[in-house]
C-alpha cells in the first residue's frame, strides 16, 4: 500500500519547468491538441512528470540499484511514455494547489485506459511548493479492474466536475505499489528474461535493444 512515509519528493527547478513547456509546446506542434483546453489546465504537467521520471531512473541505474530506461521523448499517440527493462510505462502526473494526502486518488484519462502499456505510474506536482511527488505503479489490468468511471458532467469531489471530453477511471492512491517496490518488480521481470541491467528490450519496435550506459540522458 502507498503513503506518504513510501512516496519520493524532488523538487522542481525553473530548469525543469521551461524545459517542460518546450517539450508540450514541441509536442503540440508535430501532433496537434484536438480536446478542449482550459487555461487552468496547464498541459505541461504532464511533461514535468515525465522529466522527474527519468533523472530518478538515472539516478537509480547509475547507482546499481535500477534497470535501464528509454524515455520516448518524441513519441506519438498511443505509444508508452518509457520502456524499464522489458515493460511499458505511462507516466501520470496531476496537478495540486496544496499538500498531497493518502486518502486522495489518482486518475487516468478514460482515453488512455485501453493503450499497450503493462504498467500506470503516478506522480502529483504540487504547485504552491513546487515539487514533484512519486507516488507509485500499477499494472494496467489491475487498475482498471479497482478504479471507477467518472463520466462528463459527474463531480469527482466539491471541486472538480469532469469536463466533456475528459472522461477518466479514478483510483485511491492507497492500492499503489510504492517507487521503490514497484521498480524492484519491474527490474524482477526484467532479470527473469535474463537481459542484462543495462538493455531496454521496447516490444513492436523496429528500434534496437538500447545500452544505456552509453546513452543515458541528462535533465
Amino acid at each position: 500500500m502507498s503513503g506518504p512515509l513510501d512516496w519520493i519528493s524532488i523538487e522542481v527547478g525553473e530548469v525543469v519547468l521551461n524545459r517542460a513547456r518546450a517539450l508540450r509546446a514541441l509536442r503540440d506542434e508535430r501532433y496537434g491538441n484536438i480536446f478542449g483546453e482550459a487555461a487552468s489546465d496547464m498541459r505541461w504537467i504532464g511533461e514535468v512528470g515525465e522529466i522527474i521520471m527519468a533523472g530518478w531512473l538515472a539516478e537509480r541505474h547509475t547507482a546499481g540499484a535500477g534497470w535501464a530506461y528509454y524515455w520516448a521523448t518524441s513519441k506519438v499517440c498511443g505509444e508508452p511514455d518509457f520502456w524499464i527493462g522489458t515493460s511499458s510505462v505511462d507516466v501520470k502526473t496531476v496537478k495540486r494547489a496544496s499538500a498531497m494526502k493518502p486518502e486522495y486518488t489518482a486518475q487516468v484519462t478514460a482515453r488512455h485506459t485501453q493503450e499497450d502499456v503493462d504498467y500506470f505510474f503516478f506522480t502529483t506536482y504540487i504547485v504552491s511548493e513546487r515539487k514533484l511527488l512519486l507516488l507509485g505503479g500499477i499494472d494496467r489490468a489491475q487498475f482498471l479492474s479497482s478504479a471507477r468511471y467518472y463520466g462528463a458532467g459527474q463531480w469527482v469531489h466539491t471541486y472538480y466536475q469532469i469536463r466533456p471530453g475528459h472522461e477518466i477511471y479514478n483510483i485511491g492512491v492507497a492500492n499503489l505499489t510504492p517507487p521503490l517496490i514497484w521498480l524492484g518488480e519491474i527490474a524482477a521481470r526484467a532479470s527473469a528474461t535474463q537481459l542484462p541491467c543495462s538493455v531496454v528490450r521496447i516490444r513492436k519496435s523496429s528500434l534496437p535493444l538500447i545500452d544505456r550506459y552509453t546513452q543515458r540522458g541528462t535533465l
